[in-house]
C-alpha cells in the first residue's frame, strides 16, 4: 500500500537537547561522542561530553546509520558514520519503523525536501529550522520492500561519491606533505630569505564604498570582498562597483596577477591570486610581486604552506592581521628557475585534484538525476 505520512508519524524523530559547553571537549578519547551541528556534514564527531549521561540514557543516543539532520545555519542532512553519539541542541535524529519506512530511503528522500526548505525559510543570518516545520513535513511511502529496492539503488550511487570524496581527502593528504618536502630548502644554494614586503613592486589596499548610495554599486569594476577568497583564481567577483564610488572612497583598482592576502576574520592568512583587474575591500592586502624577484604563485603556495604560521599572528576575537604582518612575513625565495619548478610540481597535483572535484561533481549530479527519476516513479 502506497501512502503520503506525516515524517512525525512515519518515523522516530528525536530533538536534541543542550548539554553543558563548559564539560564538552574536542579531546578524542575522553567522554561520550557528541553530535554537534558542524558535525552533521562530516557524520563524526568532533566533540566529546565529559559529564553525566542523561537519564534515561537511551533517549538522546544516535547510531550508526541514523539520519542527522542540521536545524541551524544550513539544513543539512547526512547519516550518522561514528561511535554511538548524544544528540546535541539544534541536531534532529530521524530513524525508520521496522517493516513500515527504511532509513536508507528516508535518507534519499529528505535531502531535496530539507534544502527547500532551508531555501524557503528567513533569517538576516543565521536559519534555524523550527519543530513546528518539521510537523508539516509529509513523505510518500511506497510499499518497504519497494522503499528498499529504490534504497538499494540509490545506495550504490551514494557509495561511489564517498568514495570520490575519500580519494580527493587522501589526494589532500599527500599534497601537504609533498609540499613541505617542496619548500625544506632554506639550506639550499642561492635561496634567500627576505620578506613580503620586500619582494612587493606595490602594495595596494581597498575600500568599501558607502553602502548608502546605491549608484556606487551599480558600475562594472569587479570589487572583491575577503570572504571570496580562498586559495583561488580570481575571474570575476560577486559584486561591482562604479568609477564613481572608486573616486569616493579607498577603493583601490589593481592590475592582475597580485597575490591578494585576507586580513580578518575566517578568512584571515588565506591567500589568492586575480586574473583580472579589480578592486578589494580594506580586509585585503593586495601584493604586486616584482617578477625579478619571486613568481606570485611560488608567494601564494609558501602562504598556503606557512598559513597556519601567519594565521597565529592575529589579534582580538576574530584573529585579524594586518598590513604591516603581511609585508615583515618571511619568505624563503629560490632561484626563479626553481621556484618554477616548484610551482609547476604544485600545480601538478592541483590538476589531479581538479580531476577528482569534477568527477565528484559528475557523481553527484547522476545521484541526484536517478534519485529524483525513481522518487517520482514512486510516487
Amino acid at each position: 500500500m502506497r501512502r503520503w505520512k506525516k515524517l512525525t508519524e512515519a518515523a522516530s524523530v528525536l530533538y536534541g537537547r543542550h548539554f553543558d559547553t563548559s564539560l564538552i571537549t574536542h579531546e578524542a578519547m575522553q567522554g561520550t561522542p557528541l553530535v554537534r551541528v558542524g558535525d552533521v556534514t562530516t557524520g563524526k564527531a568532533n566533540s566529546h561530553f565529559t559529564g553525566p549521561i542523561p537519564s534515561p540514557p537511551m533517549k538522546y543516543l544516535v547510531k550508526k546509520g541514523d539520519i542527522v539532520v542540521s536545524m541551524s545555519g544550513n539544513f543539512n542532512v547526512n547519516r550518522w558514520n561514528d561511535h554511538d553519539a548524544l544528540l546535541d541542541l539544534r541536531v534532529m535524529r530521524i530513524r525508520g519503523k521496522q517493516n513500515s519506512s527504511s532509513t536508507d530511503y528516508l535518507f534519499h528522500y529528505l535531502q531535496p525536501v530539507f534544502k527547500q526548505i532551508e531555501s524557503a525559510t528567513s533569517g538576516n543570518r543565521t536559519k534555524n529550522l523550527t519543530a513546528k516545520k518539521i510537523n508539516e513535513i509529509e513523505v510518500f511511502l511506497p510499499e518497504y520492500k519497494e522503499q528498499q529496492r529504490i534504497a538499494e539503488i540509490l545506495n550504490g550511487y551514494h557509495d561511489k561519491i564517498n568514495e570520490i570524496k575519500q580519494q580527493i581527502e587522501q589526494q589532500q593528504k599527500l599534497l601537504i606533505t609533498f609540499r613541505d618536502e617542496l619548500f625544506d630548502i632554506e639550506d639550499e644554494p642561492e635561496t634567500i630569505t627576505t620578506t613580503l614586503g620586500e619582494i612587493c613592486l606595490n602594495i595596494y589596499g581597498g575600500g568599501t564604498p558607502k553602502t548608502s548610495v546605491a549608484e556606487y554599486y551599480q558600475g562594472n569594476i569587479p570589487w572583491l570582498r575577503t570572504q571570496e577568497v580562498d586559495w583561488n583564481y580570481i575571474d570575476d567577483t560577486e559584486m561591482k562597483i562604479s568609477q564613481t564610488a572608486v573616486d569616493h572612497s579607498q577603493a583601490e583598482l589593481i592590475p592582475p596577477g597580485c597575490v591578494i592576502v585576507a586580513m580578518y576574520g575566517c578568512t584571515a592568512g588565506k591567500a589568492a591570486i586575480n586574473r583580472i583587474p579589480l578592486c578589494t575591500n580594506q580586509a585585503c592586502c593586495n601584493l604586486q610581486i616584482d617578477p625579478r624577484k619571486a613568481l606570485p604563485e611560488y608567494v601564494f603556495h609558501w602562504l598556503q604552506h606557512e598559513h597556519p604560521s601567519l594565521k597565529a599572528l592575529g589579534e582580538g576575537p576574530r584573529g585579524n592581521l594586518n598590513a604591516t604582518k603581511i609585508k615583515s612575513y618571511p619568505i624563503i625565495l629560490p632561484p626563479i628557475a626553481e621556484q618554477r619548478r616548484i610551482v609547476n610540481a604544485i600545480n601538478t597535483f592541483y590538476k589531479e585534484t581538479s580531476q577528482l572535484e569534477q568527477a565528484l561533481e559528475d557523481r553527484k549530479n547522476e545521484y541526484e538525476r536517478q534519485r529524483d527519476l525513481l522518487l517520482i516513479t514512486a510516487n
